[in-house]
């Protein structure tokens, strides 16, 4: 976002995952200026899983082995409908077994939009 700006107007970006990590995240984001600053309309929800909303970023704390809990919260979140979604899991499939690996891969591949 700080780097390419004008690519980024009217896109989210949204952090999942595990809850006790979100948890850590938004505290980082929270007490750093540079992170917080860069974000509009910012509010910490008091409960669920939504931990961070803005404009431009979410932080969401979900087991991504539970697929239809991460559905409706980015249903509720976003309209997934009128998205086009990249996914990227930097290291989190390579703690999951292969079964769970696989259906997350095959989810996001079902998205609408999903790339």
């Amino acid at each position: 976002m700080s780097r390419y700006p004008k690519i980024c107007e009217n896109v989210t970006f949204i952090d999942v995952d595990y809850m006790a990590l979100i948890q850590k995240k938004r505290d980082v984001v929270r007490s750093t200026a540079e992170l917080i600053d860069m974000l509009t309309n910012v509010t910490f929800p008091a409960s669920g899983n939504l931990l961070l909303q803005s404009d431009q970023y979410l932080q969401v704390g979900c087991d991504l082995r539970e697929l239809s809990e991460l559905l409706g919260i980015l249903d509720s979140s976003v309209d997934i409908d009128e998205c086009l979604i990249l996914c990227t899991a930097e290291v989190s499939i390579t703690y999951m077994n292969v079964e769970a690996a696989d259906a997350l891969v095959r989810w996001a591949s079902d998205l609408p939009g999903g790339m």
